[in-house]
């Protein structure tokens, strides 16, 4: 995983810890959170998958 993708799966892991430590977080939170732990490492795992199966030129 690429450096910035990292910090942005380490910032939804933070705020994971922080909304269960303080409150209850609002849906738009949780859309924001859904997107920084599950849908930057699909994009990940998709476009490493693409990069190996692509010719290079």
């Amino acid at each position: 995983m690429s450096g910035s993708l990292q910090h942005v799966f380490v910032g939804g892991l933070s705020r994971l810890l922080w909304f269960f430590s303080v409150r209850i977080p609002s849906w738009s939170h949780v859309a924001g959170l859904i997107l920084e732990l599950i849908v930057v490492p699909l994009l990940v795992i998709w476009q490493a998958r693409l990069a190996r199966h692509s010719p290079t030129f």
